[in-house]
């Protein structure tokens, strides 16, 4: 039987809204201060700027809702009372790692993140519709007897 941490849903929702409005306010308050017009911002102080050490994550988001582990957390997302609310809070995290594919930064730390929520390299059917397959078509190509041979290097290449 799994332990009810909140009473309500609503309670829960506050929680996870709690959780990102104190995120977004660190990296505002981390922005404001490293934006000084008369001061050359360190590329370190650019990062914090940037929200890169402020990022909302599983483990922050479980423990700031009060769970003592990772496992307790999982367990609750797939039984708990309140398990789509907690499912909800998990894609808003992921949401923030999704998003810091499309800046301009290494994205290495980003996708070991997501990979360990479940995203892969392979596409997947995930339409459930299965896919036409497409048939492979011979072509012959006739009538080049006169046309130059194959070029063995780019410099003989010509147009």
């Amino acid at each position: 039987m799994l332990k009810h941490y909140f009473s309500t849903k609503n309670k829960l929702i506050n929680l996870i809204d709690d959780y990102f409005d104190w995120i977004e306010q660190a990296n505002n308050a981390n922005a404001a201060a490293c934006l000084d017009d008369n001061v050359a911002i360190s590329r370190s102080k650019k990062a914090t700027a940037n929200g890169d050490v402020n990022a909302p994550t599983i483990t922050g988001l479980a423990l700031h809702l009060g769970f003592n582990s990772l496992d307790e957390f999982y367990k609750y997302m797939a039984d708990g009372p309140f398990s789509g609310i907690l499912k909800r809070g998990h894609l808003r995290v992921e949401a923030s790692y999704e998003k810091k594919l499309h800046q301009n930064q290494p994205h290495t730390g980003v996708i070991f993140a997501l990979k360990n929520m479940g995203w892969s390299e392979k596409r997947s059917n995930v339409s459930g519709v299965d896919k036409e397959v497409i048939s492979v078509v011979k072509i012959e190509i006739t009538g080049l007897e006169s046309a130059p041979g194959l070029a063995a290097i780019e410099g003989e290449v010509v147009l």
